[in-house]
């Protein structure tokens, strides 16, 4: 099962109502914005890895970051494509060829679809025309889930902080990670129970619960500490992107900009020049760094009661994989380096 959402990362509570109005057409504030691709198979023992569309196609924050948190793409419009949506389904298909799985994946049926390239192990089904809102999964609950968990992380980050939302700085890497964590928050239950709300699990004396209540939680506990206007409720801040297009028709303005790489854009698709130009690109830790922070961590934890192993256990985890790096990179200098050639 497989549904795209519309998603402000950088809106909070303070600015919920400038957001509400925005409905991304190019308007000021789209580079807020980006799409995610989501999906998950029916007992929500599989959810597939995060797609990512935003406008920047080498966004700063990525820089020296080799393994990302989830999958990101870009479109001029940070809206799905025809050609990210093939290539995608083309890189999944990849992956259940080598699983030797069978899979049938539910879509709904817009523009960006119009394409299914040829697939050996992935058939695609389309919803039903104007069916989308009762038989598709993802809007029975499961989206809104997503989205709650992001916002709970995101209204944790500022009271953290000393509760003010305007000194929170959102970057696509961030936000990503925060995606990660949100959707990874979302239990198969929720899942499952979103698709017997579909209708896609065949019931006769069982009763099919409502997810609304999962789906839609009260709100963040220190709510009421972040800045919010009185008169936005939490639900507010959470459906603030819920009418937010997608995809659509791209025009022949558009499709020339993307092709030639000229369309004109911030590095990483967020503030101005002016903004972005006092900000210091911070070093990638060393090996030594990562070990020292580590160590600081274990001290952390170890100044605590009722710590679980398990954090212990990582640690120890985090250490073998950096001490490992540590030796590689030594391995890769070779005795000859160290003489100059005459």
């Amino acid at each position: 099962m497989l549904m795209r959402l519309a998603f402000f990362f950088k809106c909070t509570p303070d600015k919920t109502l400038a957001f509400k109005s925005e409905k991304c057409h190019g308007g000021k504030l789209s580079k807020e914005r980006v799409t995610l691709l989501v999906g998950a198979n029916m007992d929500g023992s599989e959810k597939l890895p995060l797609l990512k569309i935003g406008k920047s196609a080498n966004p700063r924050c990525f820089k020296n970051v080799k393994s990302k948190p989830v999958d990101y793409v870009n479109s001029s419009n940070a809206w799905m494509t025809g050609d990210l949506f093939s290539k995608w389904l083309i890189k999944l298909d990849k992956k259940f060829i080598k699983e030797k799985r069978q899979v049938v994946l539910f879509i709904d049926n817009c523009t960006a679809h119009n394409t299914i390239p040829v697939l050996k192990c992935v058939k695609v089904v389309f919803f039903p025309a104007n069916m989308t809102s009762v038989v598709q999964p993802m809007d029975q609950g499961i989206i809104k889930n997503l989205k709650h968990f992001y916002r709970t992380l995101l209204v944790e980050n500022i009271l953290a902080g000393d509760g003010n939302a305007l000194k929170i700085k959102l970057d696509i890497l961030q936000a990503s990670r925060m995606c990660k964590q949100a959707w990874d928050r979302v239990k198969p239950e929720t899942i499952k129970n979103c698709f017997k709300k579909a209708g896609f699990v065949k019931t006769e004396d069982e009763t099919v619960e409502a997810t609304e209540a999962e789906a839609i939680p009260a709100a963040v506990d220190g709510w009421e500490n972040v800045g919010a206007d009185p008169t936005i409720s939490y639900e507010d801040f959470l459906n603030v992107d819920e009418d937010v297009a997608v995809c659509g028709d791209v025009t022949d303005t558009e499709i020339i900009a993307e092709v030639l790489g000229s369309e004109k854009q911030d590095d990483d698709g967020e503030g101005s020049e002016e903004e972005i130009a006092g900000v210091e690109e911070e070093p990638v830790p060393s090996a030594a760094d990562a070990m020292n922070h580590i160590k600081e961590l274990r001290r952390f934890f170890e100044s605590r009661i009722n710590v679980s192993d398990s954090y212990f256990i990582s640690l120890i985890k985090l250490e073998s994989f950096v001490m490992a790096e540590s030796l590689n990179s030594r391995k890769q200098a070779k005795i000859s380096s160290f003489f100059q050639k005459q």
